[in-house]
């Protein structure tokens, strides 16, 4: 595997050992799994399969969960830190994945924005 393979390895790393965490929170204490929280559960395991199958597919799939969250509709921890900006909540972790997202991906991202001149 090279770099750059590696590289976008790290964002769906890091969702699943969130993941991960939260299932351990959930069993050992009485935290309680939110719609929230399956929602997180089901599209990162989305994103885990198709990233088997077909990487493109799974960086797509990959994006979307982490936009979701970074907007708080879905959550990947039990506690979420987020900060408010008017009426729009943005999650810290998921946004720090989103980053990290990005720049894994950032050959894609600057030939998207440069395809539609933005």
């Amino acid at each position: 595997m090279n770099s750059q393979k590696n590289k976008e390895l790290i964002p769906l790393a890091l969702m699943v050992i969130a993941l991960i965490y939260t299932g351990i929170s959930i069993i050992t204490t009485d935290t309680a799994l939110t719609l929230r929280l399956k929602a997180a559960y089901i599209l990162t395991a989305i994103a885990v399969t198709t990233f088997f199958l077909n990487r493109t597919i799974s960086a797509i799939f990959l994006g979307i969960t982490l936009v979701f969250g970074s907007l708080n509709i879905i959550t990947f921890n039990p506690t979420v830190y987020y900060v408010g900006i008017g009426a729009l909540k943005i999650q810290l972790f998921s946004l720090f994945v989103l980053l990290t997202f990005i720049y894994a991906h950032r050959r894609a991202f600057k030939a998207w924005i440069n395809k539609d001149g933005l």
